[in-house]
């Protein structure tokens, strides 16, 4: 797999990367970087990459703002932890296009490709080089809300129940990302907001060596930025496994739910909704909640979106769980 991400922004792209550096069940071919500052971005990946024993892993540095080229509130985007692990590594820059289109044309089989931040590299570079799209067995997307979201540990976000950033970073990247003739598994917010790391299960992670200790301290570094911005009251401030439900639904299918949605999605820089469509070209399977920690999320053939495997040719209408 290829992983397209906005690590040193929330922390869970660190949790995501380290797990797919470390599962035994994922080759990972290379990471790209997107979303503001991209190489210091992909400074970070180097770091950890090289700390996981993934040193032979190519880091891509991709686009800083959406293919509309204009800026707006939610790209670009800053980071907020990190520093120490990028200032002291050492990157040359390579394009994210260049090491996205080398790992698909070098790898013995087709790749499955995951974008858990804005997806503007994986759109400009797969409609850009139509012939690598049989290189690609799936597409894997961090992003979209069909529901209410809540923190499941008590209050509700401010603002639109329904808006999500990485969609949102750049919306024309999304309506190409849609219109691509390969399957995609969407994961949405509403099923990932409510699952976070417990105060154990990060101290659990801290305390499993050298590697542990790295990724606790950074999640103590995000999460006491999160607890200084008062965004929201400090007790909700959470590494919340949006784009770690993401990777590990690759890897481990049996712990998701999903169902088959027709979906289109809509909006402006900044804010994209994600809607069910009773017609039109847009569908896929999309997890239903469950009551304990599983991931949830939808796939796409040219019509439709499905979480985890893609049934092309299914009829719209079926809709499947498991």
């Amino acid at each position: 797999m290829v992983l397209d991400t906005d690590i040193g922004g929330d922390v869970d792209d660190v949790i995501a990367l380290a797990f797919c550096a470390l599962h035994p069940r994922i080759d990972l071919l290379c990471v790209t970087t997107v979303n503001g500052d991209c190489e210091r971005r992909a400074r970070l990946a180097r770091s950890l990459l090289d700390l996981l024993g993934c040193g032979d892993v190519p880091v891509g540095v991709g686009a800083s703002v959406g293919l509309s080229g204009r800026g707006h509130d939610t790209m670009p985007a800053g980071l907020n932890h990190g520093a120490d692990l990028i200032d002291a590594t050492k990157l040359v820059p390579t394009s994210a296009s260049t090491v996205l289109s080398a790992a698909l044309e070098q790898a013995p089989g087709p790749v499955e490709v995951c974008t858990i931040g804005a997806v503007t590299n994986v759109a400009a570079t797969l409609s850009a080089r139509p012939d690598l799209l049989d290189r690609v067995a799936g597409l894997h997307v961090m992003g979209g809300c069909l529901g209410p979201v809540s923190f499941g540990d008590g209050g509700d976000p401010p603002g639109d129940p329904f808006s999500e950033t990485n969609l949102g970073g750049d919306p024309l990247a999304t309506a190409i990302l849609w219109a691509l003739p390969l399957p995609m598994r969407l994961v949405p917010l509403d099923v990932t907001m409510p699952l976070a790391f417990t105060n154990d299960d990060r101290a659990t992670i801290a305390g499993a060596g050298p590697v542990g200790r790295v990724l606790g301290g950074l999640m103590d570094e995000y999460l006491a930025v999160e607890r200084q911005a008062g965004a929201r009251p400090a007790e909700l401030a959470a590494v919340r496994l949006h784009d770690p439900l993401t990777v590990v639904g690759l890897a481990v299918p049996e712990v998701e739910t999903v169902q088959l949605r027709h979906l289109a999605a809509f909006g402006s820089p900044g804010k994209v909704r994600t809607v069910d469509a009773a017609h039109g070209t847009a569908g896929g399977r999309v997890p239903r909640r469950r009551r304990s920690p599983s991931a949830g999320g939808a796939c796409r053939d040219p019509g439709r979106l499905t979480y985890s495997s893609v049934r092309r040719g299914a009829s719209p209408q079926s809709d499947s769980s498991r």
